[in-house]
């Protein structure tokens, strides 16, 4: 007589594997995720930073331009020290360690004009 039957062999491998393969993916899972989320916090902070850059170059540029109005040289402000270029004026406010929030403007009766707004590297 002959058995036919499939043996328990074939169908415990096929069940380790499955395990295996599952397992690996909710690993790779778990690692993407963590990955993502370490991205998040990165753009969160980087992001902050440069709005809170920003809302010190408005308040700046409000008070150079009140100064201005008043007669006086915008050079000395609560955020930062603007400096008179060929072109107008440019300060410097840090965003981060290695960036800045570089603006440029100029001032005349009208108040300021040509704003322009760089992000550069910290050197």
């Amino acid at each position: 007589m002959k058995n036919n039957h499939v043996g328990l062999g074939i169908s415990l491998i096929f069940l380790i594997l499955t395990t295996l393969l599952l397992a690996v993916f909710a690993s790779l899972s778990l690692v993407s995720a963590d990955n993502d989320r370490k991205l998040t916090d990165r753009t969160v902070k980087s992001t902050l930073a440069y709005y809170n850059a920003e809302h010190a170059a408005q308040r700046t540029l409000f008070e150079a331009d009140e100064l201005y109005a008043q007669g006086q040289p915008p050079t000395e402000t609560s955020c930062a020290k603007i400096t008179k270029t060929e072109t107008g004026w440019t300060f410097s406010i840090p965003m981060d360690d290695v960036r800045s929030l570089e603006v440029d403007f100029t001032l005349d009766s009208t108040g300021i004009t040509n704003l322009q707004y760089h992000t550069c590297a910290v050197s």
